[in-house]
This record gives structure tokens, sequence and C-alpha cells, in this order.
């Protein structure tokens, strides 16, 4: 997508690719259980909660999320960072561990 992406309440990847080009206002909290996402804005990018059960997180940007990251499946790949906030929790594999600031 090469336009403006605005989605205030859920970005949700279930298959197929999504690559996110072109400036991102918001993707709200994001969710992904199949298919590719591709953040390449180049911009850095923030999200309330990141849910990934399946699929693939990919792209150059750093993604920011405000409050919980859930991994329980899927990848995380390309050169772009993914960070929570010190306030944020983390889920991992089933198991939640309070966050650090940096993933």
């Amino acid at each position: 997508m090469s336009g403006t992406y605005n989605v205030t309440d859920l970005t949700r990847v279930t298959n197929g690719s999504v690559n996110l080009t072109g400036p991102v206002t918001s993707l709200g909290s994001l969710m992904i259980s199949g298919g590719t996402t591709n953040l390449s804005s180049g911009t850095d990018l923030s999200v309330r909660t990141l849910t990934l059960t399946g699929g693939t997180l990919t792209g150059a940007d750093k993604l920011t999320v405000g409050e919980d990251l859930t991994w329980n499946g899927g990848t995380m790949a390309g050169v772009g960072v993914t960070e929570t906030r010190v306030n944020g929790a983390m889920t991992l594999g089933g198991r939640r561990r309070p966050s650090t600031g940096a993933t």
C-alpha cells in the first residue's frame, strides 16, 4: 500500500501479503495470524498491542509496542526493530514476562 494508512482500532492480517510502504498515520493494535506483514514506511511506528500467532512480521521500520506484546507463533524478520515500552508486558510462547524496554 503506497497511500496513507490510518486505522485507529485494529489492523488484522490473516493471510496474503500486506506491504505498508507509504505514510502510516496509525495501525491501532496489530494482530498477525498468517501471511506476511511488511512495515517499510520509512518512519518509526507504534501500536497499542502486538499479537503474533503466525505468519511473518518483517520490514525496515522500528515498531514500538505501547502496552502488551504477545508472541505465540510466527516469525519476526527483516532489519526493523520491535521494542516494548517499560510499562508493557511480553507473553512469549504463552509465558508472560515483564518488559525490559527492548526486544
